[in-house]
């Protein structure tokens, strides 16, 4: 039997092996800034940008503000996202918002 390796969808955007996955953003140490993704450059169009964001781990839980059901599967290379599947606006504790897909709906 084989089995297939598992590679990131994307370098750098969550903590990688997979097992308690967390995405990674960034904030910057002059004006305080959260962004996501993280990037090299401060996004905040107020700040001075003289230092790059530090490297951070963003919330694992946030605030569901909406979400929809899709209906169909999508294409090559994602065709492993059969449907229906959901996709979400997310709030993190942060203030950064997420679009998120593939959730798993549950109330508290």
């Amino acid at each position: 039997m084989s089995s297939k390796k598992k590679v990131a969808i994307i370098e750098g955007l969550f903590t990688w092996p997979p097992e308690k996955p967390q995405l990674i953003g960034g904030k910057c140490s002059v004006c305080g800034s959260v962004q996501f993704p993280k990037s090299n450059v401060c996004d905040n169009p107020d700040c001075d940008h003289s230092k790059p964001p530090d490297e951070i781990l963003l919330s694992t839980e946030g605030t569901l503000y909406s979400y929809t059901i899709h209906q169909y599967d999508l294409r090559e290379p994602f065709s492993y996202y059969k449907a229906p599947y959901a996709i979400g606006a997310i709030e993190l504790p942060e203030g950064v918002n997420v679009v998120a897909r593939g959730l798993v709906l549950q109330r508290k």
